[in-house]
């Protein structure tokens, strides 16, 4: 039987490529390499999407709801950092959007972590993002969701900091495979 996730997450689920501006080949982003004939994922990354708030979890909520997916994952908090929010008012952002949501089966995957590069010449950037994996694996507890550090999995990223090379868009689906088939998806 097919299984429906929806992707919900920024550039870095969009597929976006720093070097050109674009989106890399879209077999060749995590979300197209997780897909198997029996999991269909829904790409619904958004360029520049921080942690959806006010009247962009009605949004989401109603997204969720024409859908109908099996699941949801979920990565966002990358741009909150990069817009100078601290990693607890994200988190704050992220337990908001997680209640607003309805939804059968919840990943919730903290980003990882900023690194020095083009888009981040802040250590205290760097710094607020490696503060994200603790707090979202206790909202991931919270709200009854998978949790997933990225970090963890060491995805190469781009001369920016920010963005995934195509090779850690493969090192990610990899990973994300194994969560996804150790949950049943």
């Amino acid at each position: 039987m097919m299984k429906n996730i929806l992707c919900i997450g920024d550039s870095n689920t969009y597929g976006y490529d720093p070097s050109t501006g674009f989106s890399y080949p879209k077999d060749r982003i995590w979300v197209s390499m997780t897909q198997t004939a029996e999991r269909k994922m829904i790409n619904c990354g958004t360029n520049g999407l921080s942690v959806p708030a006010g009247n962009e979890t009605d949004y989401y909520a109603s997204l969720l709801r024409a859908k109908d997916p099996d699941a949801v994952i979920i990565m966002l908090g990358t741009n909150d950092i990069l817009q100078r929010r601290s990693a607890e008012e994200t988190a704050k952002r992220m337990d908001r959007f997680l209640s607003s949501l309805e939804y059968t089966k919840c990943f919730l995957i903290s980003p990882f972590p900023l690194q020095s590069g083009t888009w981040v010449t802040d250590e205290v950037m760097i710094s607020e993002s490696g503060k994200l994996k603790e707090l979202y694996r206790s909202l991931a507890e919270k709200h009854g969701a998978v949790y997933a550090d990225a970090g963890e999995w060491h995805p190469e990223t781009a001369f920016d900091g920010v963005h995934l090379t195509l090779n850690g868009h493969r090192t990610f689906a990899d990973h994300l495979k194994i969560l996804l088939g150790a949950h049943s998806f």
